[in-house]
């Protein structure tokens, strides 16, 4: 089975595409054509020409191939495997001609769903779930979102907002901070029509709409709430939590924490929606005193130990090779929760004494399967700001690891704690 990547449509420069393909509809069915020489069906698409934009590739191979003549097109995601990148768009056809002289295809057929013998059955099968995904939040007038697997990878579905996400599946959130030249943070007061945490105290946030990335959709939130503009580049991400299901809630997101430096005022009248009823600079004892009387939204309780303590020193741990014994392989148990399974080896490191007393946890990377010893070099530590002790992030192989699939294979636990991974 061939491996896809996904990436939004502005992701990916349209010089790197090479194809177009098009999930096609017409009165309420699928359009799929039929090449002369072949006997399976296929999406409408083709490569781009010569000095063509992608976008004109998908239009003028929809009518090449189907003979449409009147339809509206959309960029859905773009494809790639190891070869090329295609772009795949929607097209609602209004009005459908006959297949033009000279075109490949012999005939056109229309289907309630994908049809069984394709051309191409891993592409389309993967290119068809993500329109039908597509394609059922634009039913609807909430929020759209883009969904994620737990590594952040792109999966190429889409979500609309107030249906439950499936396990495995995340949608990307933001909490996003703005503090002043004076070390005060801009907290907001909740609206009292808010359905939940009415006139509660909070920093700007909410959810990534598709087509943003992280940082943008933290600055949109922003002018959305308070009236100001921020430049997302200009933001911090000061770190990322992987949230499934805690204390029996489903979160099922990517929680990123963002902080930006401002020195304007906030301006609710020129916010676009009505969902802050009041905006303050605030000390962070202010703030300590809004939780602490029960007025900020309980589960920001993470900024005074995220914002309260400054980065540790792990110079002379970051690099050294270690040894230890497994005492939780992969694919085992959880002690206490058997429904949990480790997706990564857990251990300790001999003769090291963590700040709880016990010897230093670690979980080690590069292996396929479950280990009873152990010996790598130290390339992370997982610094819990609300607990004592740190996980050491450990490399059988010495390789690095990106963030994401650290994150991703240790969320198992440490979604139950706030930190961040050093360096």
């Amino acid at each position: 089975m061939t491996d896809f990547t996904f990436y939004r449509p502005n992701e990916i420069p349209d010089d790197r595409i090479q194809i177009a393909v098009v999930a096609a509809r017409y009165q309420g069915k699928w359009v799929f054509c039929r090449h002369r020489q072949r006997a399976t069906w296929e999406m409408p698409g083709g490569h781009k020409e010569q000095g063509e934009t992608v976008e004109a590739a998908a239009k003028r191979e929809l009518f090449e191939e189907t003979g449409a003549v009147g339809f509206e097109i959309t960029p859905v995601l773009v494809c790639c495997d190891q070869n090329l990148c295609g772009m795949l768009y929607y097209a609602d056809i209004t009005k459908l001609g006959s297949i033009p002289p000279g075109s490949e295809m012999a005939e056109i057929k229309l289907f309630e769903r994908l049809p069984e013998q394709l051309t191409y059955p891993d592409l389309y099968r993967a290119l068809f779930a993500s329109a039908e995904s597509w394609l059922d939040t634009q039913t609807g007038s909430g929020e759209i979102w883009d969904v994620y697997d737990k590594y952040r990878n792109f999966t190429g579905r889409f979500h609309l907002r107030g249906t439950p996400l499936e396990d495995g599946e995340y949608h990307l959130v933001v909490h996003v901070w703005v503090r002043n030249s004076r070390g005060e943070y801009l907290i907001s007061q909740r609206s009292a029509t808010r359905p939940t945490f009415p006139l509660m105290w909070e920093c700007v946030g909410g959810s990534v709409l598709s087509g943003e990335n992280s940082a943008e959709g933290a600055a949109r939130e922003a002018l959305e709430e308070i009236g100001i503009t921020l430049d997302p580049a200009s933001g911090r991400k000061v770190f990322s939590k992987i949230r499934g299901v805690i204390d029996r809630v489903p979160f099922h997101d990517i929680m990123d924490v963002w902080l930006f430096e401002y020195d304007g005022e906030p301006m609710l009248e020129s916010a676009t929606t009505d969902e802050v009823a009041d905006c303050r600079w605030m000390t962070s004892e202010e703030i300590r005193t809004l939780y602490d009387d029960g007025k900020l939204v309980h589960t920001l309780d993470y900024f005074f130990c995220a914002f309260g303590q400054g980065d540790p020193d792990y110079r002379g741990i970051i690099g050294k090779t270690v040894s230890g014994k497994i005492d939780r392989p992969l694919g085992s148990p959880h002690p206490k929760y058997p429904d949990t399974v480790y997706p990564v080896n857990y251990g300790y490191v001999e003769g090291v004494t963590a700040a709880d007393g016990k010897e230093q946890d670690v979980y080690v990377f590069g292996a396929a399967g479950p280990l009873e010893t152990f010996e790598g070099k130290v390339i992370r530590v997982f610094h819990r700001f609300n607990d004592i002790e740190d996980k050491w992030v450990v490399s059988l192989g010495g390789e690095d690891i990106p963030d994401d699939k650290i994150l991703g294979d240790i969320a198992f636990s440490e979604q139950f704690f706030y930190g961040k991974l050093y360096p």
